[in-house]
């Protein structure tokens, strides 16, 4: 199997949250020399929440590749997610140091080293400059909510978030942001499956939420705010389905699929 397909086959195992298939894949990498296999097999890990493990696997690839940002990346949240700060320090530090980090990487570099300010003119500077699509943008535009929002300025950034939204409504990112920052709390909430329909462009598509709500229509609210003004007006939510309670959960839509667009007949 080419490296490509070992990839692939990596990111699936990671998407679909299958461990197991997951430290397959990310062991067959490192078994071909490739880097990335250190950071499946340390996501594999966290998927179980073994991190030490994770933490372990980091640190065997960044002292064997120790010019991959993405290993310094990860091992610093790994080091500040239990509470080693120094440690989360030193490799932020090297993430910066590497002139092949990406500007959404060293912004989130600068904002873990409280470096807020500089996290949100990287960010702001790479948007003005970056000719791509508006998935990468909202990456650069979550990265200036999220140093506004370290910084504590709440306002600001919820405004940031809602401008990622804008960019790209299934942000998984922006969507954290926005709850941590409105809170919304219930003693009765519920976790709810939304699948809705709507035109766009004259083509009609299926959207699916997962969102956590007091009851149906609060779902259906909460819902449709991810939703461009310009399709609001057509949608339809076709089946709602209650799943479980959550009131431990913040209220708010937590996965969103991009539209599926009925194919069109010749």
């Amino acid at each position: 199997m080419d490296i490509e397909s070992l990839i692939r086959d990596a990111d699936d195992a990671l998407e679909a949250g299958n461990d197991k298939a997951a430290l397959a894949a990310g062991q067959n990498l490192v078994d071909h020399r490739h880097a990335y296999g250190f950071e499946v097999l340390a996501r594999a890990y966290l998927l179980r929440d073994d991190k030490t493990r994770a933490i372990a696997t980091l640190q065997d690839g960044v002292t064997k590749a120790p010019n991959v940002w993405q290993l310094w990346e990860l091992l610093g949240d790994s080091w500040a997610d239990v509470g080693d700060t120094r440690r989360a320090r030193e490799s932020y530090e090297r993430v910066l140091e590497l002139p092949n980090a990406d500007s959404v990487a060293r912004a989130h570099a600068l904002t873990e080293l409280e470096r807020y300010d500089d996290a949100i003119a990287t960010a702001s500077s790479a948007l003005e400059d970056f000719d791509a699509g508006d998935d990468e943008r909202a990456r650069l535009q979550y990265s200036i909510a999220y140093a506004l929002w370290s910084k504590g300025q709440t306002d600001m950034a919820l405004a940031s978030a809602w401008e990622v939204v804008s960019l790209h409504p299934a942000n998984e990112d922006a969507m954290w942001l926005i709850r941590e920052i409105e809170q919304q709390h219930s003693r009765t909430a519920m976790q709810f499956r939304l699948i809705a329909e709507g035109q766009k462009d004259g083509r009609r598509f299926l959207v699916t939420s997962e969102v956590v709500a007091d009851d149906e229509q609060e779902a259906r609210e909460l819902a449709i705010r991810f939703e461009p003004e310009s399709v609001r007006s057509s949608i339809v939510f076709e089946e709602i389905k209650k799943l479980h309670r959550a009131a431990e959960l913040p209220k708010g839509v937590y996965w969103r699929s991009d539209y599926m667009f009925e194919e069109t007949r010749a």
